[in-house]
């Protein structure tokens, strides 16, 4: 008898940062109703991993979209990029 193919529901990436607020050269000034960045920023996100049945489903990789255009793909920890 075949086992059933178990997939997970999904599989989560946030952005970690920018959140919403202010951001001078990178650095967070102050919470803000949403964000504001002047200067160089690193973008960073994290992802959930899911453990399912025998086999463990990673994030394989991050896409980072500015404007829907592709700017950076990050296939290790700690996804990051700096724009």
């Amino acid at each position: 008898m075949d086992e059933p193919l178990i997939q997970p529901a999904s599989i989560s990436v946030d952005i970690a940062k920018p959140l919403r607020a202010f951001y001078l050269h990178d650095q967070r000034i102050m919470p803000w109703s949403s964000t504001r960045i002047i200067g160089p920023i690193t973008i960073e996100a994290t992802s959930g991993d899911f453990f399912y049945g025998p086999e463990n489903w990673q994030v394989q990789k991050v896409e980072f979209y500015i404007d829907n255009t592709l700017k950076a793909t990050m296939t290790t920890e700690p996804y990051s990029w700096n724009w």
